[in-house]
């Protein structure tokens, strides 16, 4: 069975949109789709049968509201309410039976650290529990559980794919991977900074997220691996400039696929 695989990471998971052109200019077909995250969204949308003209008509609503309002409570600095919001204006009451192409979408267990994957149900519902990254959104509760992003066990879901039985995978990582060098240096001096709690925790997921990724992709060598470039974008700034993310994931898929 052959897989397509998306990995999250926030705004910068626009980038699947042009992947997904790329796909269709190949005519491309898969058995099934594994979405964390970010991924869940795109992916659930191309599940659908929508084109990737019309997901990014989509995306620009996405890119126009002001989704990430800053709220500081206990349980989340952003409020998750506007982006339930738009996923009930996109997604509406679809369910998982209504995709044209069967979808996964991944999630984490907080009580019991499961590795949690939808296949049922209403997709909103899923990929709101997908995208719910700490500190971020508060986790949601479904069926006894309490739900976080899948992208802190797994941002690239490639034992997902494996587990469900594809012989072929087509990985898209818009995450990135940590450089492989070591740098050796002296602790000679120290300076306090005030590098800001939020940036700090934040940013520290985001290590985690590509030192993971680096391993996933190792330990389960998917048959074609599409890395975009997103180097430069912060995950969480959804001011972007949506035609050149998606151009450089159509680019790059469109080099790859070639």
């Amino acid at each position: 069975m052959k897989a397509l695989v998306l990995s999250g990471g926030g705004s910068k998971g626009l980038a699947h949109i042009g992947v997904i052109k790329a796909i269709e200019e190949k005519k491309l077909k898969f058995d099934f789709i594994v979405g964390c995250s970010m991924g869940s969204l795109v992916g659930s949308l191309y599940a659908l049968g929508y084109s990737s003209d019309a997901i990014k008509s989509m995306a620009i609503l996405l890119v126009s509201q002001n989704i990430l309002t800053f709220k500081l409570s206990l349980s989340e600095f952003f409020d998750s309410k506007k982006i339930e919001m738009m996923l009930d204006e996109i997604f509406g009451d679809k369910q998982f039976k209504d995709t044209k192409i069967p979808i996964y979408i991944t999630a984490v267990d907080l009580l019991t650290y499961h590795h949690i994957v939808f296949n049922s149900g209403y997709l909103k519902y899923a990929i709101r529990a997908s995208i719910s990254l700490p500190l971020v959104f508060k986790p949601v509760m479904m069926n006894g559980r309490v739900l976080i992003d899948g992208g802190i066990f797994e941002t690239l879901p490639l034992s997902v794919a494996k587990k469900l039985g594809a012989n072929y995978i087509v990985a898209v990582n818009v995450v990135g991977s940590l450089s492989e060098n070591i740098f050796i240096e002296g602790a000679d001096e120290m300076k306090q900074i005030d590098y800001g709690f939020i940036k700090t925790a934040l940013n520290s997921i985001y290590i985690l997220q590509r030192s993971q990724i680096q391993h996933t992709i190792s330990s389960y060598k998917p048959n074609i691996l599409i890395n975009v470039d997103t180097s430069d974008i912060d995950p969480l700034n959804f001011k972007i400039d949506l035609n050149d993310i998606i151009e450089r994931g159509y680019k790059t898929a469109k080099e790859v696929l070639k």
